[in-house]
């Protein structure tokens, strides 16, 4: 990146002051928006929640969270954070107890289904997360999340989201009122533990409720670059790395995937050790991918791309660093990039760093110099940090703690621990080298070293990994506008409005038809969209897609798109919240909405084709689906200019879907391997019930322990007295036998 910064910072000036957006040359990548209602949030699962209505007659059991001054805390916050480190509190949390035990109402449906909600109320804030510190469900059961209107869904949530240390922090839902629901299949007796252990009241408004800046989104200082404010294919690559932190459930910092010499896609992520310092902290941790402007100086991005948990593998406090290893590896729609290293201790000549300032969308800050050696300080090393004396373009802030320093190759050599600089003076940030991480500690679990060089290369150096590079390569974008056509728009001849889009005729739908030779995966949906102007309360179009037929049963996929993320007079590709599946034959379309005339929303055409060519758009007018060319409203035969982008498959994650190279499923999962710990845990597949029993054998073969667990899924078992060294674990499963080798580094 930083052989382009002289370009780079010579053009800044005309990016913040013209706001020319640059986008990019690739088709898939031109704008990628995506809405903010129903998408992913820690890897769920399918499934959707009853409709809900809350009044004060509700038999929903409700739960107020007291009261508090909030100019006091703040003081409090104040007094606590004198020093240059960078984190970032956003908000008040208090300590619960509520379960399925002790709270909320049970209610039987219909159907058999068991359900049990709880709704939680904490007056003035801007959203409320919470911490289930047990979540360990049984097969049968799912859990939802969501606000007063249902507007903001986050779930289902299974026994699949179970994890080793049985805590599971949920993104924070909108608002100062929430529901928990849990749903019981008919049959099942026992939904298993769920717990809910804090609740967090988010005062800083990290939503932007109430909030708009420059016509964006954000809380970050003015003086902060958008990472898609610029066009290079090194920082395009790269930000996929940046990670947004949120810790304790009322604090945030960033972090940095990062590579090792396996290339096996292990979640590694490299952040400081006054972020995440603790295995409780990091269990009870949400990491935020993807989270950007969908274009310069643009609105909110897609703040749900998230995972819950990880387990803390190396650390140290006096060096800054931490390294903790996700709970799952995240998958390919968060565009997930491990990053190269360099831990040769080589002066960078010069850096940039990309982070979360205030927990805002991604940002990036560049200087054009060399770094230089710094000392930050009690209770860090001396000489341990690279200097940052001046960013010659952005700045860093709260929220920035933990981000990463990337030299002029575009590896890895820092993490921030904090420093003086902000908008009016961006001097003195200091980054924790890695050189020093790397193994200034001989202990595995105090240094970088073990764990990013598994293979024992030896190397210092280390390229970044790409893990769904071939999968998005291979993607194909679909089109019935012919390369010789040009786009076109048609006014209705009515009062007002455009034939494909907002008029004085109200048609309120519009689908395009597809055909190809082969079932398909819709990623991503295009609209060359020629008007969105929002003017309404809430103005937004709805994506739809229809397999095989056009009506009612064909609609399989609804997705709503803020219309002030739409760019005029631009490819918009609208990111879908999942993979969808069609047949050889769909539509795709969208439904716009009249609460005002003067909203308007119209996508570009083909050219009318004339009598007898292809006509693929149709119209929901008058209560009936028609071909524009027999509908009043056009009378021409054409297409409406929307692009798909499909996959003939979906790519796996790399985790436990995998099957081992002998073939065998992996009905066992053994981690940390290697561990540092006196202790690993054992955890079976889900399908999986019955006694687990182990046995534990030297690498010569002379058993050493043994041992039955009754009806569990995870199981801990701890090696205390064990020397370092390769182990064999026998897993003995009713009806199978796994066998692995651990290794112990402790």
């Amino acid at each position: 990146m930083c052989s382009k910064l002289n370009g780079f910072l010579s053009d800044m000036s005309e990016y913040k002051n013209s706001k020319i957006i640059y986008l990019k040359s690739i088709l898939f990548f031109l704008v990628i928006i995506t809405g903010n209602s129903h998408v992913f949030s820690q890897i769920k699962h399918p499934g959707k929640p009853y409709p809900f209505i809350y009044s004060k007659d509700s038999k929903v059991a409700l739960v107020k969270m007291p009261e508090f001054n909030l100019q006091e805390f703040r003081s409090q916050i104040d007094t606590l954070k004198t020093n240059n480190l960078k984190s970032y509190v956003f908000a008040r949390t208090f300590p619960v107890d509520l379960s399925a035990k002790n709270s909320g109402t049970w209610e039987t449906l219909n159907d058999g289904k068991k359900l049990w909600r709880l709704a939680i109320q904490s007056q003035g804030a801007y959203s409320l997360n919470v911490i289930f510190k047990r979540f360990r469900l049984n097969p049968g059961i799912k859990v939802f999340l969501y606000d007063r209107d249902q507007k903001f869904i986050l779930g289902a949530y299974t026994s699949k989201n179970n994890n080793p240390s049985g805590i599971l922090a949920i993104t924070p839902v909108p608002g100062d009122f929430l529901v928990v629901e849990l749903q019981m299949d008919e049959g099942v007796n026992n939904p298993g533990e769920l717990l809910i252990g804090q609740v967090g009241h988010d005062f800083e408004d990290i939503y932007g409720i109430s909030r708009v800046k420059d016509g964006g989104y954000g809380y970050s200082a003015s003086c902060n670059v958008d990472v898609n404010c610029i066009e290079d294919a090194d920082v395009e690559l790269v930000k996929y790395a940046s990670v947004r932190i949120m810790f304790d459930g009322d604090e945030f910092c960033t972090g940095t995937l990062v590579n090792n010499t396996e290339n096996d896609g292990t979640p590694y992520l490299l952040t400081a050790n006054h972020c995440l310092n603790t295995e409780g902290r990091t269990n009870a941790a949400v990491f935020f991918f993807d989270y950007e402007s969908p274009y310069c100086d643009g609105p909110e991005g897609n703040s749900l791309k998230s995972v819950s948990g990880a387990t803390l593998i190396a650390t140290a406090d006096d060096i800054d660093f931490s390294l903790v290893k996700l709970f799952e590896e995240p998958p390919y729609n968060y565009k997930p990039y491990y990053s190269g290293w360099d831990a040769s201790g080589n002066i960078p000549q010069n850096t940039f760093t990309i982070h979360h300032p205030w927990g805002d969308v991604k940002k990036i800050s560049v200087d054009e110099n060399p770094a230089t050696t710094g000392d930050f300080g009690t209770p860090y090393k001396s000489n341990s940090h690279w200097r940052i004396s001046r960013w010659e373009y952005g700045t860093t802030e709260k929220g920035s703690s933990g981000s990463g320093l990337f030299d002029q190759d575009n590896y890895l050599v820092g993490d921030l621990t904090g420093g003086q600089a902000d908008c009016v003076n961006p001097v003195n940030d200091y980054f924790q080298k890695f050189s020093r991480s790397w193994f200034d500690y001989a202990e595995p679990e105090k240094h970088l070293k073990s764990w990013l060089d598994p293979a024992n290369l030896g190397v210092t150096r280390y390229d970044g990994f790409e893990p769904y590079k071939t999968f998005f390569e291979s993607l194909d974008t679909l089109t019935n506008i012919q390369s010789d056509e040009i786009p076109e728009v048609y006014p209705y001849t009515g009062s007002w409005g455009y034939i494909s889009g907002h008029n004085s005729a109200y048609i309120p739908m519009y689908a395009e038809k597809f055909e190809a030779d082969t079932n398909r995966y819709i990623i991503d949906v295009g609209l060359h969209v020629f008007h969105a102007d929002a003017v309404s309360d809430e103005p937004k179009i709805v994506i739809k897609i229809w397999d095989a037929v056009l009506d009612n049963s064909g609609l399989i996929f609804e997705q709503e798109v803020p219309m002030i993320n739409l760019l005029q007079d631009k490819i918009n590709f609208i990111e879908l919240d999942s993979a969808i599946k069609v047949s050889d034959t769909y539509y795709i379309g969208y439904e716009i909405y009249y609460s005002v005339p003067s909203d308007t929303f119209a996508l570009y055409m083909a050219q009318d084709r004339g009598t007898g060519n292809l006509s693929s758009a149709w119209v929901y007018e008058s209560g009936i689906w028609k071909n524009i060319k027999d509908a009043m409203i056009g009378g021409i035969s054409s297409s409406l200019d929307i692009q798909v982008v499909t996959s003939k498959s979906i790519p796996l994650k790399n985790t436990n879907e995998l099957p081992d190279p002998e073939g065998v499923p992996r009905d066992v999962i053994i981690y940390p391997n290697p561990s540092p710990y006196a202790s690993v845990y054992i955890k079976t597949a889900d399908d999986i019930s019955g006694d687990l029993r182990y046995e534990l054998y030297s690498v010569n073969g002379k058993l050493l322990k043994t041992g039955v667990y009754k009806d569990v899924s995870v199981v801990e078992l701890k090696l205390y007295g064990y020397a370092p060294g390769i182990y064999i674990i026998k897993v003995i499963l009713p009806e199978n036998i796994i066998t692995r080798k651990i290794s112990l580094v402790h």
